[in-house]
């Protein structure tokens, strides 16, 4: 479809006038349909219907002082929510042109890095490793993600290895008497360990346990106390969440989460 000039200017109106104008003039192309290369009039439209959402938000608005790591989380988390709650990129939308989510993806990655990774984690991969490894008695998990009831992350890398799945030794066990999965990390190297989103704002974790090869979980590891997960919610009894390194400077501080052998987590899936 041909995009006409009026159209772009609706969209993307004229920058303020500055010294830069006279170098602008001189410029051999029309930097307006330079952003048609890799953007449409509907992610252009997507974007700067997130920026005008955010610019108008309270909880968007920068603050004057540098906050505290655990502020600065919560806050993220809060933003979140108020962001992912307005559905500017429902399931339906993206099917129909995937070039959405990146759309979406450079509008967060402009305000805030923390923003897009937290919410990309948080609903999407989550969900996505449902539906590519998940039951069909998992799937109300999706749901219940795409309406922000849940929040979930994917737990695979352990101290001892990064994504190599097969060196995975955290073990899931199913227990015939209880019915139940135990999942178990014998030392400190099985530990889980980067898990994205998890801390203290996920709510479901899904993961790779070894017991007949690879076998995709899904366990509860929060129980969280305000909808929306907005507070901080305590970890479930049977499971041990901290941090590494110093809690002052954010590149070091990573989350890990260990089993206890003689205790089992909420374990979700059905044999």
């Amino acid at each position: 479809m041909k995009v006409s000039d009026e159209q772009l200017k609706v969209l993307i109106p004229d920058l303020p006038i500055s010294e830069l104008d006279v170098y602008r003039k001189k410029a051999l192309f029309d930097w307006r349909r330079m952003k048609l290369s890799y953007d449409t009039l509907d992610t252009i439209k997507l974007k700067n219907d997130i920026w005008e959402f955010m610019r108008n938000h309270p909880l968007f608005q920068h603050p004057l002082q540098t906050p505290s790591l655990d502020d600065d989380r919560h806050v993220t988390t809060k933003r979140m929510y108020a962001l992912y709650n307005e559905r500017f990129l429902p399931s339906e939308k993206l099917i129909e042109d995937p070039r959405a989510l990146a759309a979406e993806s450079e509008a967060m990655f402009m305000f805030n890095s923390s923003l897009a990774v937290k919410l990309s984690l948080t609903f999407r991969m989550f969900a996505n490793t449902i539906r590519g490894s998940g039951k069909a008695h998992h799937y109300h998990y999706i749901e219940d993600a795409e309406e922000a009831k849940i929040g979930g992350c994917f737990a695979l890398t352990e101290i001892a290895h990064g994504s190599n799945a097969k060196g995975m030794r955290t073990t899931a066990t199913y227990c015939p008497e209880k019915k139940m999965f135990i999942l178990h990390s014998e030392d400190f190297e099985a530990a889980k360990c980067w898990v994205g989103s998890l801390a203290t704002r996920s709510s479901r974790s899904r993961q790779n346990g070894v017991k007949r090869g690879q076998v995709a979980l899904l366990a509860c590891t929060l129980q969280m106390h305000q909808k929306n997960h907005i507070s901080r919610g305590c970890a479930s009894s049977s499971l041990q969440i901290s941090q590494i390194g110093s809690r002052s400077v954010k590149k070091q501080c990573v989350s890990f989460f260990t089993f206890k052998s003689a205790e089992r987590p909420s374990v979700f899936p059905r044999t």
